[in-house]
């Protein structure tokens, strides 16, 4: 049976595996399938979409559209 990659949304413990809040895990297709339909977890992106390039492109645009300084009192 194919592996699907999870993200946990909440901390659980299937009967075999503990399984934390925010890290990958890769489980069989059917038990992925019933955490994320009970919405204990959600399938992780694909590795196209981590690329470092891609993540500091929007940390960049996000960050500069802010307005942070602003805020900070500098207006």
């Amino acid at each position: 049976m194919a592996k699907i990659k999870i993200i946990p949304t909440r901390s659980f413990f299937d009967g075999e595996q503990t399984f934390a809040t925010g890290k990958k895990y890769s489980v069989d297709e059917s038990a992925a399938a019933v955490y994320i339909r009970e919405g204990w977890a959600v399938e992780a992106p694909a590795k196209e979409a981590e690329s470092p390039v891609a993540d500091g492109g929007e940390a960049e645009d996000s960050g500069n559209a802010s307005g942070e300084g602003g805020e900070d009192g500098s207006v």
